[in-house]
């Protein structure tokens, strides 16, 4: 004979802070707000920061075109952005193409997409696939 179903009180599930499995508590405070990096689920915060100040730096359309790199010595990860064109406007916003070099402590991985400026330097992500680097 089976029991009825209770539904389990929501008090009961918003109290619930327990880690199980491999599954890591949610981050809370200013690190809840904060966007993953497109570029890898691999780059921590600080190294998305990093990158983002990269990015900024290569696609500004007032700047020399030429790439910019990032490097983060505590964890070794690093990369680099090139842009590719000049900028265009996509529904008034200034975008660009870029290539994307990664490393994250293994082979290095290339990356090709599109920013749109969402401020004077601030740069979004608004596309990005793997590229394969000729040569």
């Amino acid at each position: 004979v089976l029991a009825p179903f209770e539904p389990t009180p929501a008090s009961v599930i918003a109290a619930d802070n327990i880690v199980t499995g491999s599954i890591a508590p949610r981050p809370t405070g200013p690190l809840a707000a904060a966007q993953p990096s497109p570029l890898s689920p691999r780059l921590d915060q600080e190294d998305w920061r990093r990158a983002q100040a990269a990015l900024a730096t290569a696609l500004d359309p007032q700047g020399n075109g030429g790439a910019a790199r990032w490097e983060n010595s505590d964890n070794g990860h690093k990369g680099s952005f090139a842009p590719v064109g000049n900028a265009f406007l996509i529904k008034d916003d200034i975008c660009r193409t870029f290539v994307s070099s990664l490393s994250l402590n293994e082979p290095e991985q290339w990356l090709q997409g599109t920013a749109c400026r969402v401020s004077p330097t601030e740069w979004t992500i608004k596309t990005v696939s793997a590229w394969k680097r000729p040569g």
